[in-house]
Formats: structure tokens, sequence, C-alpha cells
């Protein structure tokens, strides 16, 4: 891997793609829908309402989500998903 300028890593073109595959089977299905209502700017209340489920157990996957994907927050991890075609 190789650092060109600040912001994400940069995989070789070989590599990538199974880098991607990893990934997307480790975070997953309902980090994944987390992840997509979280990206369309709902908050963890709102997430919980919406899918069924309570405000902690949103944020239990927020956080699994945000660990798998190596970053800080959960705008972060929304913004990691798309950049890699999770959501």
């Amino acid at each position: 891997m190789q650092k060109t300028r600040p912001g994400p890593m940069i995989f070789p073109r070989h590599i990538s793609s199974g880098v991607i595959t990893i990934l997307k089977r480790q975070v997953d299905q309902t980090e994944t829908e987390i992840l997509r209502w979280t990206a369309d700017g709902n908050t963890s209340s709102e997430v919980s309402i919406i899918i069924g489920i309570s405000e902690r157990t949103v944020n239990f996957h927020l956080c699994n989500a945000m660990e798998k994907l190596n970053v800080v927050n959960k705008t972060a991890a929304a913004v990691k998903a798309v950049q890699l075609g999770l959501i």
C-alpha cells in the first residue's frame, strides 16, 4: 500500500478488489443497513424507529461497523462504506 497524500490509503489495483471483498464479508447485513440509513442523515434514534430495534442496538451495530472499517465515528463509517461500495 502506498500513501500518496493525506487521506485514504491507495491499494494497488491487483489487491484492491480483494480488500473490498473481505470488508464486505466482515460488515454484516444489519450493520450495512444501519450505515445506509446513517449516510442518509438519520440519527440513531430515527434508525431505531425505521428498522424496529432499540437505539442501543443501533449504536451497538454502528460501533461494530466502525471497528471493522477502522474509523472513529459514525459519519466516517458512512463515508468509508460509500467509498468502498458497501452501501
